[in-house]
């Protein structure tokens, strides 16, 4: 009797040092995105790799989307390592929940 047990969500951020190989890194998002049918998709199972810039933090958020893989890389384009790339790293996240509260909830 009177004992509450409710149920809650913890959320973590987290803070990245951007700079790769040194300064004037870029940000990038990319996702999955099928192919129309056509001359150059006769069998419907062409997909596409959609990639754009993040030229400013407004730009940037976004959820997880599992249907297209989301994902983002940081890399700088002013350098390249032993296999001719940009050096970098990706972020993938991995599925959650997010906020199941109603918006105006406190």
């Amino acid at each position: 009797d009177n004992l509450g047990g409710p149920t809650h969500p913890h959320f973590f951020h987290a803070r990245l040092h951007r700079d790769v190989d040194g300064g004037d890194n870029t940000v990038t998002e990319h996702a999955f995105v099928p192919r129309p049918w056509g001359g150059d998709n006769p069998y419907g199972n062409v997909f596409d790799t959609r990639s754009r810039v993040l030229k400013r933090e407004l730009d940037s958020p976004a959820l997880d989307n599992g249907e297209t893989g989301r994902y983002w890389k940081v890399s700088n384009p002013n350098v390249k390592n032993s296999v001719g790339n940009a050096p970098g790293y990706k972020i993938v996240v991995m599925p959650s929940p997010v906020m199941l509260a109603q918006p105006d909830s406190t």
